[in-house]
């Protein structure tokens, strides 16, 4: 593994994320079931270094650079977390796009999630929304979602495929994050005394 890089057991704004899809056969066809998603962690020092070492690859095919803020939605009694769903707004550009993930990403630094998503009127969740409306649980009511925390970063996409049918998406972001609910912040708080206790380890 690069030294570069160490497998991430949180979400952290340096981040370098590589998907790829996972295929299945159905009567003959192949489609797209599930997405997998890689995170790992690199000091905010060494970004610019692994930018470098990624776009150095033969099989890169484009690069994309783009603001986002995103917006993470549940319950004051955490209901949608309970369930292992993540409700998301995201603004990117003058654009909202909601998105509901499922799955459960506890213990394992390989996600496997479904996700759906729709463009929506603003940074407010949208619970009647055609796709993911239908995926949160009929007690949800609009008025009782939170935002829990919210995500600024900026985000560099670095196409590579290094094969006709294999395409990987790694992404790297640097922003910080913002945390609405005292419990949230405490969470925070705890996170970086373990990271104080451990040098050069990542939040």
């Amino acid at each position: 593994m690069n030294p570069l890089l160490q497998p991430a057991k949180a979400a952290d704004p340096a981040t370098c994320g590589a998907r790829q899809p996972r295929w299945r056969r159905h009567r003959g066809q192949r489609l797209i079931s599930t997405e997998v998603e890689l995170k790992l962690a690199a000091p905010a020092t060494e970004l610019q270094k692994l930018k470098c070492v990624l776009l150095a690859m033969s099989a890169v095919q484009s690069e994309v650079q783009s603001d986002l803020i995103s917006t993470y939605y549940d319950t004051p009694d955490l209901a949608l977390n309970r369930k292992q769903l993540t409700l998301r707004v995201r603004k990117q550009g003058r654009k909202f796009v909601q998105a509901v993930k499922a799955g459960d990403s506890a213990g394992s630094d390989l996600l496997v999630r479904h996700e759906w998503e729709d463009p929506i009127a603003s940074k407010r969740p949208d619970i009647d929304a055609p796709k993911t409306g239908k995926r949160l649980p009929a007690s949800i009511r609009k008025q009782d979602l939170r935002p829990v925390f919210t995500t600024k970063v900026t985000r560099t996409v670095i196409k590579v495929e290094p094969h006709p049918s294999t395409q990987i998406e790694a992404a790297i972001e640097e922003g910080e994050m913002h945390c609405q609910w005292q419990r949230c912040r405490a969470d925070q708080r705890d996170r970086a005394r373990a990271q104080e206790r451990q040098p050069g380890s990542a939040l």
